[in-house]
């Protein structure tokens, strides 16, 4: 499977048949496909195509997020346009990110469908770009890191939980080689977290970035 993923002759191929399929997939769901779709018709439906600043106020989403909205509804209303568009921010950059680092290009792909990261991004569309873009900035870190600290920026105007990830992963990463000083770093960590979702002012902080982060801290 990885020598027809790397085969020169095959190589377009690679590159076409994933991508129209997955994006062709997540992008011809209904309304009803994933809790959240349904809303995000809303959010897309209400913004102003006249103001990018009265649409940023109005939409309780992340900036990176409105503003696509807001570029999408510049030349149409069609939601299954943006969903087109939304499908292959997901996509692309997992395929960019795999054919960067992986030395089993088909059997990542397959990962990535059967792990569930692909279904998820029919629920969780701003999520979904936030991940894909995450991972194709770790395959920059060790020889580009301006391109690594962009993407990571990219991603945290599409969900702020990309400046946690960041957080995470650079703990993770610096005590891979050190399991236990890693679990006990993860407990802590545990143990402060709950103590700062505690503070109502970090609730305000969140909920400035989306009404329902407030809600989620409260569950």
């Amino acid at each position: 499977a990885a020598a027809v993923g790397s085969a020169r002759g095959l190589r377009a191929l690679w590159w076409v048949l994933p991508s129209v399929i997955l994006i062709a997939l997540a992008a011809g769901r209904s309304d009803d496909v994933g809790t959240d779709t349904s809303m995000y018709h809303g959010f897309f439906l209400g913004v102003d195509p006249t103001s990018l600043g009265d649409s940023l106020a109005d939409i309780p989403q992340e900036m990176g997020y409105v503003t696509l909205m807001f570029v999408v509804r510049q030349w149409t209303e069609n939601y299954r346009i943006f969903l087109i568009v939304c499908a292959a921010l997901t996509v692309m950059p997992v395929l960019f990110a795999i054919r960067r680092a992986s030395r089993t290009p088909v059997l990542s792909v397959f990962l990535y469908i059967a792990l569930s990261y692909y279904l998820f991004s029919f629920n969780g569309i701003r999520q979904g770009i936030a991940v894909s873009l995450v991972l194709l900035a770790e395959t920059y870190r060790d020889d580009n890191r301006t391109a690594w600290l962009l993407l990571y920026g990219l991603a945290a105007t599409f969900h702020v939980s990309a400046f946690f990830a960041f957080v995470a992963i650079l703990v993770a990463r610096s005590q891979a080689a050190r399991p236990l000083r890693l679990l006990i770093a993860a407990g802590l960590l545990s143990v402060l977290g709950a103590l700062l979702f505690s503070i109502p002012a970090l609730g305000g902080f969140l909920n400035s970035f989306n009404d329902r982060y407030e809600e989620y801290l409260s569950s």
